[in-house]
């Protein structure tokens, strides 16, 4: 091709008469270049090259060589597949060719999961509660540029956290059941100063147990519970009196000085099956139904030397024993106390007991061996027990221990009491023996639960 020669520029000769022959040949050599390649990518007129040449434009020339070098480009690449696994991560281990401009592909298996019941709480009534992990994030792996696609949050369902646990219970009580047995009488048997009374005073005693886990809101649980009390007097005759015994058949008995002890005892065992009722954040109601057996027994002795005949030692001395069982309802609740792990907490439950009471009763005169009156009583009763206890909770951090202290109240009502005992012997009169036996006092458990 022949390419006229250009205007020269003010102070120069031909059109390549001042640009070096190495130059020269560099730009004939691009133009040549463009005009071959070129027009095969971009339509681009071809006197646009000719006057780039011409005004020896580098930077034009440069940028058409570079549109020529892209046109000869391939049109498709390699873009990767990637794998989704089950865990969220992107696994690049499988590739194929796409096309460049084709969007990333995100493969994932879908899983499904099988619905889990999420409960939670504190462990005070019921320790076991099952709990759902599922993941922090609610979409899986994104990629820029590409939608993040939703996956189903893993739920795994734990084995039950508490399977079973255990308590021992520390109780100190106070059995209700005072009784006056004599009295100071004057020279003409009149009301002549104190008396004679068993007053019970507080006495420990213990109760232990456990709970097992048959699913994720019940439990079987058992416990059993012991306690002893025992009180005593002693009262002597006033100068010129006696001391009158209200126990003597007949009544009064007219003794010097007389000296008595009292013994009031009971243990108890329960089993029952347990149930959550109701369930909040920071609440929650227990209910159970089960059975319970109670022994309850009461003793009374009382002796002294009497007025007539003289010197001789009178003895009196009553036992009562009741053994009984039946049915047991119980309700426990308690309510979380800010987020160090206390807890308030009220348990209750009731017994009708059906059972057999025997007593007896002895008076005789110890010096000489004879029975001056004796009486046998059985009767067959419902005497129903009601506990109540309220008090306050910790639980560890972990909720493995848990430490509650409290009050309690017991009682045992249409009981054979000695105080009733002894007045029907004395009258021959059975028919109307009831009575009601009360224990308070304070209780402290722990309990550890697995």
């Amino acid at each position: 091709m022949h390419v006229a020669p250009a205007r020269g520029r003010p102070g120069s000769g031909q059109a390549f008469g001042d640009i070096d022959e190495n130059l020269h040949q560099f730009y004939l050599t691009t133009w040549k270049y463009c005009v071959a390649a070129l027009p095969r990518a971009v339509p681009v007129p071809k006197n646009l090259l000719v006057r780039a040449i011409m005004k020896s434009n580098f930077r034009s020339i440069a940028a058409l060589a570079a549109l020529a070098a892209m046109a000869h480009l391939p049109a498709t690449a390699v873009a990767q597949s990637l794998m989704v696994g089950a865990d969220g991560a992107i696994h690049l281990d499988q590739f194929q060719e796409v096309q460049a401009n084709d969007p990333v592909i995100i493969q994932q298996t879908p899983k499904l999961m099988q619905p889990s019941i999420v409960e939670s709480g504190p462990s005070m009534g019921l320790p076991f509660q099952p709990q759902m992990i599922t993941g922090a994030e609610p979409y899986g792996a994104c990629v820029p540029f590409v939608p993040c696609s939703p996956v189903v949050s893993q739920a795994v369902q734990q084995p039950l956290p508490i399977a079973f646990s255990l308590f021992g219970e520390f109780l100190y009580l106070r059995p209700h059941e005072d009784f006056v047995h004599a009295q100071q009488v004057g020279a003409l048997g009149q009301p002549a100063g104190g008396l004679a009374i068993n007053d019970y005073d507080y006495e420990p005693g213990v109760r232990v147990g456990g709970d097992f886990a048959v699913s994720p809101t019940n439990s079987l649980a058992a416990s059993g519970s012991w306690f002893e009390s025992d009180a005593g007097s002693t009262l002597a005759a006033p100068v010129g009196g006696a001391v009158a015994s209200f126990v003597t058949v007949p009544a009064p008995g007219f003794l010097t000085s007389v000296t008595s002890a009292s013994e009031i005892s009971f243990y108890t065992a329960e089993a029952e099956y347990r149930s959550r009722l109701l369930q909040g954040p920071r609440h929650w109601v227990n209910g159970g139904l089960g059975l319970r057996y109670a022994h309850l027994e009461q003793e009374f002795s009382q002796s002294g030397p009497s007025i007539i005949p003289p010197n001789n030692e009178l003895a009196v001395a009553t036992n009562i024993d009741f053994d009984g069982g039946g049915p047991r309802l119980t309700l426990d609740g308690g309510r979380l106390l800010g987020n160090r792990g206390f807890s308030i907490y009220a348990r209750s439950s009731v017994s009708p007991l059906t059972g057999r009471v025997h007593a007896n009763y002895s008076f005789r005169n110890a010096t000489t061996g004879a029975q001056l009156a004796a009486a046998n009583f059985e009767d067959n009763r419902i005497m129903t027990l009601f506990d109540y206890e309220l008090g306050l909770a910790w639980s560890g951090p972990r909720k493995r221990w848990r430490f509650a202290a409290g009050y309690t109240q017991s009682y045992w009502f249409n009981a054979v009491t000695t105080a009733e005992f002894i007045p029907a012997v004395q009258s021959g009169n059975y028919s109307d023996i009831s009575d009601t036996i009360m224990f308070d006092g304070l209780t402290a458990r722990v309990e550890h639960l697995w």
